[in-house]
């Protein structure tokens, strides 16, 4: 696989010039970015379903949370898939078990207007949980049995810590906007979404 250093795009091991932007291809790493490792599986997956509007589109890159994830991260039931193509974004939101909310969205690269990470993260409570920790070891080591309870508030902070922090990829685009958890994703990943976004939106206004 080839990965293009200038919009991120997947190439063939083959391929000389990126089939999205043109630029000259080097071979890279396999573990470039998580989220496109399974593009060639979605690729299948959404030409078999005709789930893309136009037979010539490919995927450019993917997001995707499972119901696991967005459990531990405090996001509730619920999974999300966002599909770049070289031509739209696709997303897609489930929500619930037993009444199940679905929710599915094309928009064209074209009217794609902006995106923005937004974070949350309350470092205080986990420097808070942090400090109980110690004052438990503390309390172990001196066999003081009262002082070692600080083991039991100081895991609870540091669950809370994992279940308040956020960070979601806002996109907009001309009559509304998507948000998707990113908290598992890495920034640099986020990031080579984002300019994967803009690479696509620029390689069409060119046409």
């Amino acid at each position: 696989m080839r990965i293009c250093t200038s919009c991120g795009h997947n190439n063939s091991d083959t391929a000389a010039f990126c089939a999205l932007c043109g630029n000259p291809l080097v071979a890279g790493p396999a573990d470039n970015s998580d989220y496109t490792q399974q593009n060639d599986r979605i690729n299948f997956d959404f030409s078999e379903n005709n789930v893309f509007v136009s037979n010539d589109e490919y995927v450019v890159a993917t997001l995707k949370n499972g119901i696991v994830n967005n459990i531990l991260s405090g996001e509730g039931i619920k999974t999300e898939d966002a599909v770049l193509t070289n031509k739209r974004l696709y997303y897609n939101h489930k929500t619930g078990i037993i009444n199940i909310h679905t929710q599915e969205e094309k928009v064209n690269i074209k009217d794609i207007t902006g995106s923005k990470i937004a974070t949350f993260n309350p470092v205080g409570l986990l420097i808070l949980s942090i400090l109980l920790f110690l004052v438990g070891f503390i309390g172990l080591f001196a066999k003081e049995e009262e002082v070692a309870v600080a083991f039991i508030p100081a895991t609870l902070l540091l669950i809370v810590y994992f279940i308040v922090k956020k960070s979601h990829l806002k996109i907009e685009y001309a009559g509304g906007s998507i948000y998707f958890s990113v908290k598992k994703y890495g920034q640099k990943n986020i990031r080579n979404f984002q300019k994967c976004i803009y690479a696509v939106k620029d390689h069409l206004s060119e046409r």
